[in-house]
């Protein structure tokens, strides 16, 4: 399948589900809609967040993902200052690149790191999201492949 015909054919609920588990059970990812992304929408329902975030890539717009490791290192600690405030640790990505970093792991075409025993994993776990069998371990898995084109953590 061609990546165009996998960006028209991802649904919404799939979206959801893996952003949702990845945030859900991560303890380096946060997800946020990219500045001015969010216009228009209502975040008063913390269930809906995810269908929301979903809403906001298949129409375009784009999300951030935001290392939270990677900020905690580099800042040492928060001190009460902005996530994003100078950008290290934050990934802008939109559903094209969503879709390249799943079809990568669909394929085996990134980075295997120290693991090679990660490729096998990442088709396993986007086997999972086609099915509906997606769980937190494989949506991880599957937004580093998005995110850094390897499985870092």
């Amino acid at each position: 399948m061609n990546t165009q015909t996998y960006i028209d054919s991802i649904s919404a609920a799939e979206i959801s589900d893996l952003l949702g588990k990845a945030f859900g059970s991560s303890t380096w990812l946060a997800f946020q809609p990219a500045p001015k992304a969010a216009d228009g929408l209502s975040f008063d329902d913390a269930q809906a967040i995810p269908d929301q975030w979903a809403q906001i890539l298949k129409e375009g717009r784009l999300m951030q993902a935001l290392d939270l490791d990677a900020q905690f290192v580099l800042h040492g600690q928060l001190d009460g200052k902005s996530l994003t405030e100078d950008g290290d640790g934050v990934y802008t990505f939109d559903l094209a690149d969503l879709v390249r970093g799943l079809q990568a792991a669909a394929d085996g075409t990134f980075e295997p790191g120290a693991n090679p025993g990660e490729v096998s994993l990442a088709a396993e776990s986007f086997c999972h999201m086609k099915t509906g069998d997606l769980d937190e371990g494989d949506a991880e898995r599957l937004m580093q492949v998005v995110l850094f084109n390897e499985i870092v953590y």
